[in-house]
């Protein structure tokens, strides 16, 4: 097994705890609180990783590059990005109320609105903290610090959800998670400190360099959140509370195929950023994920419907189809994740904004003819053919070379 394939199934392996641990969380608000509240927990995590990707300025990604080129950096990119975070503190609120005005299920019948949509803007800035540190350490290479962090996470929230989780309120959910998310990321900068260089607080040339790099993957990250979630929001509006919160258990459990291709695809981009060429393992990862997906589509189409109603309940196993056609989406998607992650390792951060504006555009166009006729499985089918545009884009795009701007900002 090679190297990247090492490092990448260490990643991996925290980021299938962190699927794990939000599983088991799914599970419990399915059996304590209930669906409703389940529907508005996705709906606000939702909110928070949305407003993660238009409010950190693309540092999610940037972070990565800036210091897989020039290590010595990593100290002034942390910093500029706890200054984004505290930005992100300040309209965040703005940010969660307006979500909530426009999808209202997210706050469940009973909870308090005001503090509700102050846990959500709090969450926001935390998560995009949490993000851009971890694409720091990445580009840093340190992926065991990243795998304990998400492994960290994971366990804490299904230990949080087992115990005191399920007799606190919607106030009492969102703050457990956040504060579990803020750990986390305050562990990760602990661990980094060993590393950092002697370039260290704010530095105008690193955070115009974060900039330029990052808001180029601004409209392709705003693409996929559109993309995972467009089930979510358009269900939030058309069905029950209950049926929503049936809809996001089926995302939790589909998206769990998206943490390895995530994993192998960080390691990709570090890789392809220090050596200027794809890594020899790309190919090897491709099938990999490819079978494992098409593995568990065809496992829940004969299994899942029992499974399920035996485990959750019987309405999460009524519609046991259209989890299949979602793990058929997320595999599609995984492809195109190790795919773009290379090309943008490379100095090519436009091409996932060219993907997922593709895949938006075929999915929403799909959804608008099958949903009215096949709910929720139209919803899938969609994600499905949107998906596999998105990765067609990506593998039709050629090797780019690194780019001779963004290094040269670096070196200011």
């Amino acid at each position: 097994m090679s190297r990247a394939f090492s490092l990448g199934a260490r990643a991996g392996l925290g980021l299938l705890i962190l699927g794990l641990g939000k599983i088991v969380g799914a599970w419990a608000i399915a059996r304590g609180p209930g669906p409703e509240v389940q529907g508005g927990f996705g709906l606000a995590l939702a909110c928070m990783s949305f407003g993660g990707i238009v409010l950190a300025l693309g540092f999610d990604y940037a972070n990565a590059y800036v210091v897989g080129r020039q290590p010595e950096l990593l100290a002034s990119v942390i910093a500029n990005s706890i200054l984004v975070a505290c930005f992100a503190l300040v309209v965040g609120p703005i940010w969660s109320a307006g979500f909530v005005a426009l999808f209202p299920k997210t706050v469940p019948v009973g909870a308090d609105l005001p503090w509700s949509v102050a846990a959500i803007g709090v969450g926001t800035a935390v998560t995009i903290l949490g993000q851009s540190v971890q694409s720091a350490a990445i580009g840093a290479q340190d992926l065991a610090g990243v795998a304990r962090a998400n492994a960290f996470t994971g366990i804490a929230w299904a230990m949080f959800m087992l115990t005191a989780g399920q007799g606190l309120g919607f106030v009492g959910l969102l703050t457990g998670w956040l504060a579990v998310v803020g750990l986390a990321a305050a562990y990760l900068i602990g661990r980094l400190r060993s590393k950092m260089g002697p370039v260290r607080g704010f530095r105008r040339s690193t955070f115009g360099a974060q900039v330029r790099f990052g808001v180029r993957t601004v409209p392709g990250g705003v693409a996929r959140a559109l993309n995972l979630r467009a089930p979510l929001y358009w269900s939030s509006r058309e069905v029950s509370a209950a049926d929503l919160g049936v809809l996001v258990m089926y995302l939790n459990i589909a998206e769990a195929l998206l943490y390895l291709p995530n994993a192998l695809g960080q390691v990709f981009l570090s890789w392809s950023a220090r050596h200027g060429t794809a890594s020899p393992s790309s190919k090897a990862a491709y099938a990999v994920m490819a079978s494992v997906g098409v593995a568990a589509a065809a496992g829940v189409a004969l299994l899942g419907r029992t499974i399920l109603a035996a485990t959750i309940g019987e309405p999460y196993g009524a519609n046991s189809t259209v989890l299949s056609v979602l793990l058929l989406a997320t595999t599609a998607h995984s492809l195109g994740l190790l795919r773009v992650h290379t090309l943008m390792g490379l100095g090519n951060p436009w091409v996932t904004s060219v993907g997922q504006i593709v895949a938006l555009c075929v999915g929403t166009a799909l959804a608008v003819l099958l949903a009215p006729r096949y709910g929720l499985l139209g919803l899938g089918l969609a994600m499905l053919f949107g998906y596999m545009s998105f990765t067609a884009v990506l593998f039709a795009a050629g090797r780019q070379r690194p780019s001779v701007r963004a290094a040269s900002e670096l070196s200011k």
